[in-house]
């Protein structure tokens, strides 16, 4: 709910509580995320996420980025009684299509649709590198600084 701006008595003016909204993801992702490769296991991306207390990772291949990994995707895995996770890579388990961000795209666009389309995360990538990782934490992060 917006709120009325500190002005002279009876302005009319209104401010979001996210002040920042136009600000780029670049200044609330996370920066140089952890990522693995393609030919990776389940095993060791199970073992990294509980390690670093992370939820997403993404996978390159030789190309580039080639998708993204999460703990739920892990999870499913893990939970496959006739499955060893050291013999799955995540590669095959990974989304092909994540959610692939410019680092000046404003906060407010890459919100809006991580809400529209309930995704838990962004990539953040630039000239071709992954530069960053802009997740639902991120998000509430950075709502939190605006209250």
């Amino acid at each position: 709910m917006p709120r009325p701006a500190k002005g002279p008595e009876g302005s009319k003016e209104w401010f979001s509580p996210m002040e920042d909204r136009e600000s780029p993801v670049r200044a609330h992702m996370t920066p140089c995320p952890l990522t693995m490769h393609s030919t990776d296991s389940i095993a060791l991306a199970a073992e990294t996420m509980r390690e670093k207390r992370i939820r997403h990772i993404p996978i390159l291949d030789e190309k580039g980025l080639a998708g993204m990994i999460s703990d739920r995707d892990v999870g499913l895995v893990l939970s496959l009684l006739d499955v060893d996770p050291r013999r799955v890579t995540v590669g095959t388990v990974m989304s092909c299509t994540p959610f692939v961000v410019g680092p000046e795209t404003p906060l407010r666009d890459v919100v809006s649709r991580m809400a529209e389309e309930k995704l838990d995360a962004a990539v953040v990538v630039e000239d071709g590198r992954t530069v960053g990782i802009f997740t639902t934490v991120d998000a509430l992060a950075a709502f939190s600084r605006s209250l």
